[in-house]
């Protein structure tokens, strides 16, 4: 193989011209011949076989005016010519076919070793594509349920069946937006004693959470500081009559709620699993919610403006 060729069947495998390190490591390898190589071989041979003809022609000379000397014994000549013309096509086998034996052999070998790498960098480079796809959770979902840990009990318990045991009503929806940030907006309503609609001004926040789309985890896109500063002034703004003590341990209580835990989850199909854990990596709540439709995500919309609004005038 010459160099150019080498080139050629390099750009067409890895679609860029080689740098010069790489031709030289080529041609130090014995995958291509080195230029002029052809060139220093053929003055060799020509002179080699000039020589042999010259003595040939001296042996005829000898041959012709003694006959019978011929017969009994070879010349000197003839002995010479005899080595040479047995001895040149020895010495120039070794040097003209085994580098194309060599040449063949590292040939394949590269050859076998791009394939192999272009098989491998395929089939990683596939897997990645569809591991980071089926972590895709953007969208809306509702939640369906919601387990945590009853340390005294020992058992895990439905916080939504609370709030049924309650007579109330508890709405929760989380939205994913294209830039993977989370949103979680919420709304209950009361039926105990009297129809009531209570929103939480948590709804207001805004987006401190997103999606690790690889790893399968949500985490804080906000500095637990700021996120504190957040808190404190929707806190203080709505509960105006409330103790400051009060207001302080509530403030105290949002925060260690996000930043304490981590937060991992699974999807199968249409279905999001959120699992939190301690510091102590303990599963504490898994939070189940199924992906809603984009006609049922506006429905929601219209729920969560209805509730708003009975909220404000004390439905």
């Amino acid at each position: 193989m010459t160099k150019e060729e080498w080139i050629e069947f390099y750009k067409s495998v890895n679609g860029r011209e080689p740098s010069q390190t790489e031709i030289d490591a080529a041609q130090a390898s014995g995958v291509f011949r080195p230029e002029g190589e052809d060139q220093q071989t053929s003055p060799n041979q020509s002179a080699q076989a000039n020589q042999t003809e010259t003595v040939q022609a001296g042996s005829g000379s000898e041959n012709i005016a003694h006959p019978q000397a011929q017969a009994s014994a070879p010349t000197s000549s003839q002995a010479f010519t005899g080595q040479m013309q047995t001895g040149v096509p020895s010495m120039q086998t070794p040097v003209n076919q085994l580098p194309k034996k060599k040449i063949n052999l590292v040939w394949k070998i590269l050859a076998l070793v791009v394939i192999a790498v272009l098989i491998l960098g395929a089939g990683g480079g596939g897997f990645a594509w569809w591991h980071y796809k089926s972590g895709d959770i953007r969208g809306t979902w509702e939640m369906t349920d919601s387990l945590y840990y009853n340390k005294k009990k020992k058992k895990w318990e439905s916080r939504l069946k609370d709030y049924t045991r309650l007579n109330e009503v508890y709405t929760e929806v989380m939205t994913i937006d294209k830039d993977n940030q989370v949103k979680n907006i919420s709304f209950t309503v009361m039926t105990s004693e009297y129809d009531y609609t209570f929103v939480p001004y948590s709804n207001k926040y805004r987006s401190f959470r997103r999606v690790d789309q690889w790893n399968r985890k949500i985490e804080t896109s906000m500095s637990r500081a700021d996120y504190k500063k957040m808190v404190s002034k929707a806190s203080y703004k709505e509960l105006s009559y409330t103790p400051k003590s009060d207001i302080e341990n509530l403030i105290k209580s949002d925060v260690d709620s996000v930043y304490d835990y981590q937060e991992s989850y699974q999807i199968k199909e249409n279905r999001l699993t959120i699992s939190r854990k301690d510091k102590k990596g303990k599963v504490v709540s898994k939070i189940t919610y199924k992906k809603l439709s984009k006609s049922q995500a506006n429905q929601r919309k219209e729920d969560f403006k209805k509730a708003e609004y009975d909220s404000e005038h004390g439905h």
